[in-house]
């Protein structure tokens, strides 16, 4: 099996790839915009936002390694066995939080990213919010007026729920001003 212990592989292979890796999908997934490039770079000049940029890359190349080692230790190689053994019974709350089930009980699996934005969305029913607004309330930070990575969010969010994503019901676009949730929000059960 892929990852097993005793499997070959060089030190690079083993421990630095799987931090480029990491990296990339964050970089390339919309949670490091060019925003966040420039604000790395920009103070401490090319030669220390490259520095930045490796150390970052070495830390996460520490985690994913130390990860990697504890699901091989574990014998947990999917997500959910993984899951399972680190936390325990409480592994279900971790599990609930970002799972979406549908009316046929199919569960929806979201990211972190695409949680946030439906749960700004479910608490602004029927409010068109603008791109900035949605970035604030998803990563907790001012948005960049050319930042676009919300539009990869909704995009990945309206094929999860959407019946058909290229005309969407539910999240909406309102050309010139945002998206909206265009449905009702009802709470099931008490409130908290």
């Amino acid at each position: 099996m892929v990852g097993e212990a005793g499997s070959g592989g060089s030190w690079f292979q083993r421990f630095l790839l799987p931090g480029f890796a990491l990296k990339a999908v964050i970089i390339g997934g919309g949670y490091a915009t060019g925003r966040e490039l420039a604000e790395y770079f920009v103070p401490a000049g090319p030669w220390g936002g490259l520095a930045g940029m490796l150390l970052a890359t070495l830390i996460w190349s520490v985690v994913a390694a130390l990860t990697f080692a504890l699901a091989r230790q574990l014998h947990a190689y999917d997500y959910r066995s993984f899951f399972q053994q680190l936390l325990g019974p409480g592994w279900v709350l971790f599990e609930v939080e970002r799972v979406l089930v549908d009316e046929a009980g199919t569960e929806v699996a979201l990211s972190s990213g695409e949680y946030h934005l439906l749960h700004a969305l479910v608490r602004h029913p029927r409010q068109v919010m603008s791109r900035d607004r949605l970035l604030d309330l998803v990563r907790g930070r001012e948005a960049d007026i050319f930042d676009r990575a919300i539009d990869n969010l909704v995009s990945r969010l309206r094929k999860k729920i959407e019946e058909d994503p290229a005309h969407p019901q539910i999240v909406k676009t309102v050309w010139g001003g945002g998206y909206t949730l265009a449905c009702e929000v009802k709470r099931l059960g008490p409130a908290a």
